[in-house]
């Protein structure tokens, strides 16, 4: 083989592996900006499992339908959704069952709902519809956390757009240091010392900047003094999540997390 030839080939190769890295990382961003999941287990009137139905979960903000089948135990994950607010679907015709809608499923980032479908025998054409009231109880880890949705964003009077002010309105949020200062209409949060004070909340009793402050899945932390190195735009802000204590693994660097969630 030629030098020439084998160069090319090298250089080739070394943008293939490059390319399928970066398809990795961006699988792994979308991972964890996709983050909540819907699971559940179907059961007929006798509460017995009810395997090989279709469930159908659909984002009610942007319509796009994600569907799945029950397993021999009647259970049914749907993971990777983005927050927002769901409907899950279940159609039981094809067995003498009739069909399940349920509506406004609020779903926060990297939170696990857990549903028990009952199933009515009826005539196919039938659908029971149940609307969702109260958010569902966060009952498969330990986690303190909280949340500020879209709607408290915009409803919320912010006078200078400073993300970092619906953190501060959870339990256990501290303004420290200089945060006071981005309260007023003379602080733009622009370089390092005035990202410094947007960003200087202290959670369960730690000082500032021992959080670690995550915008769609990537961590924004500034490499000066651990500051956020981004200021999220308020106007593209679908949550804001706050983790206080019993946190996961993946967080285990920092006394509490941020998590910015956008549009």
């Amino acid at each position: 083989m030629q030098p020439a030839t084998s160069r090319s080939l090298f250089c080739v190769l070394r943008i293939s592996a490059f390319l399928m890295l970066l398809q990795l990382l961006t699988a792994a961003g979308l991972a964890q900006i996709k983050s909540a999941v819907i699971t559940g287990t179907v059961v007929d009137p006798s509460g017995a499992s009810v395997p090989g139905v279709t469930v159908t979960v659909v984002n009610q903000e942007t319509n796009v339908a994600t569907p799945t089948i029950t397993d021999d135990t009647g259970s049914f994950t749907v993971p990777y959704l983005a927050p927002g607010i769901y409907t899950v679907n279940v159609d039981g015709s094809g067995i003498g069952f009739a069909r399940y809608s349920q509506t406004n499923i609020t779903l926060a980032t990297a939170q696990t709902v857990q549903l028990k479908i009952p199933l009515k025998i009826g005539e196919t054409a039938e659908t029971i519809s149940v609307v969702s009231q109260v958010a569902a109880l966060q009952t498969s880890s330990a986690t303190v956390q909280s949340a500020v949705n879209e709607r408290a964003v915009e409803a919320l009077p912010n006078i200078t757009h400073n993300a970092f002010s619906y953190a501060a309105l959870q339990a256990g949020v501290v303004p420290r240091g200089l945060f006071g200062n981005t309260m007023n209409t003379t602080s733009f949060g622009i370089g390092i010392d005035g990202r410094r004070q947007a960003s200087a909340v202290g959670i369960n009793g730690g000082v500032a900047f021992s959080n670690d402050v995550i915008l769609d899945g990537v961590s924004i932390q500034g490499s000066a003094w651990n500051e956020t190195a981004v200021l999220p735009n308020q106007d593209a802000l679908q949550e804001v999540r706050t983790i206080t204590n019993n946190y996961s693994a993946e967080y285990g660097r920092a006394m509490g997390v941020v998590i910015f969630t956008t549009k």
